[in-house]
């Protein structure tokens, strides 16, 4: 019985815990708490009604997925984003990107590759009529399903950490992500690439689009910097 109350308890907290960073990381990842804001373990459990416990682990699990930072024995604090943690995290994002694409493709099938290839179509004809939301949800919709085929849940994980942590950069820095051909060309390169299951070529055409990418949300970043100085 003291065993099971434990185990319950356990449970509990992690529940709780979750509940917790889950807010915690909308809130982050909205733009509705912003770098800098300082978190302690007294004031997030009183604001959310919980011991100590697990807003300590909220914290904590905040701060392995890079979105705080640790300040003093117990508390932390929203990471402020540099050019060097952009960066690196792009580089990171890029070489994790390749792999998780590549294989994917490995077990892409024929009717993946064709919902891919409508994917891309759809992409060209929003950029015809100027349709920016139809672009956006388009092109969200092809690279979910592009990795999908993806059943390495290691090689997962490490990619939604960095998808997460660039959808904050851009939430910071670029709300109004390009739209043009220059993009859709590099969505039919690195398609190609995936069909044919051509591994130099898929990292060629992702690496191409990450570091533009970087450079863009860099530019922003600069022009951002400049303006709080």
């Amino acid at each position: 019985m003291v065993a099971e109350t434990a185990l319950s308890e356990g449970i509990e907290r992690r529940t709780l815990s979750s509940q917790v960073y889950k807010s915690l990381e909308r809130k982050v990842l909205s733009g509705e708490m912003a770098p800098g804001t300082r978190l302690s373990e007294e004031s997030l459990a009183e604001s959310y009604g919980v011991s100590r416990s697990p807003a300590r682990e909220a914290l904590a699990e905040l701060e392995r997925a890079g979105l705080a930072v640790k300040v003093g024995m117990r508390d932390r604090m929203i990471a402020v984003p540099t050019a060097e943690m952009i960066s690196q995290k792009y580089d990171a994002w890029w070489v994790i990107d390749v792999g998780r694409t590549y294989l994917a493709a490995l077990e892409a099938t024929s009717v993946d590759i064709a919902e891919l290839k409508q994917y891309v179509k759809a992409m060209a004809r929003a950029i015809k009529s100027k349709d920016d939301e139809k672009y956006r949800e388009t092109v969200e919709r092809f690279h979910e399903r592009i990795r999908r085929p993806c059943h390495n849940k290691y090689v997962t994980e490490m990619g939604r950490d960095c998808d997460m942590l660039l959808k904050w950069f851009e939430t910071l820095y670029d709300r109004n992500p390009e739209i043009s051909q220059t993009v859709l060309e590099e969505h039919q390169k690195i398609l190609a690439a995936y069909e044919n299951r051509d591994l130099a070529q898929l990292s060629l055409a992702i690496r191409d689009h990450v570091m533009r990418q970087r450079q863009r949300i860099l530019s922003f970043f600069n022009v951002y910097s400049e303006a709080a100085a």
